[in-house]
């Protein structure tokens, strides 16, 4: 199972918690409370196909791609190098969805990870840090 998300909220530094939303009929909502586990990818410029194929309802969304394990069984995007592995921490009703808070347990990230890309007014965008301001 897996989804692409538009809500992911990081929730707390410390424990280190996050939040994602899931349809409340989501298949892959069903499986994080069943193995009380998830793993949250994020994607960048060149891997976009692969949020827009994980927002299909297609039953296989890892077939054809490089894909493997967790120790604890949860499955993982070879290609998509940052990634959080979290423990389900706390479900809530959301209205249509169901929200998870998952404990970050593990954060995989690439010494130079490329800049992330996020979904908004219907289409992605990657993310740049600004500069700081000089004081």
């Amino acid at each position: 199972m897996g989804a692409t998300v538009s809500a992911f909220i990081a929730l707390s530094l410390e424990p280190p918690l996050v939040l994602v939303s899931l349809d409340r009929e989501s298949r892959t909502g069903a499986a994080i409370v069943e193995s009380g586990a998830f793993v949250v990818h994020f994607v960048n410029a060149a891997t976009v196909a692969l949020a827009r194929r994980f927002a299909t309802r297609s039953d296989d969304k890892f077939e054809g791609l490089r894909s493997g394990m967790t120790r604890s069984g949860l499955p993982i995007l070879l290609d998509l190098e940052t990634r959080l592995i979290c423990t389900l921490h706390a479900e809530h009703s959301g209205g249509d969805h169901k929200i998870f808070v998952g404990h970050v347990d593990k954060a995989d990230i690439p010494p130079v990870p490329s800049p992330s890309v996020a979904w908004c007014d219907r289409q992605f965008w990657q993310l740049i840090a600004l500069p700081e301001k000089a004081s």
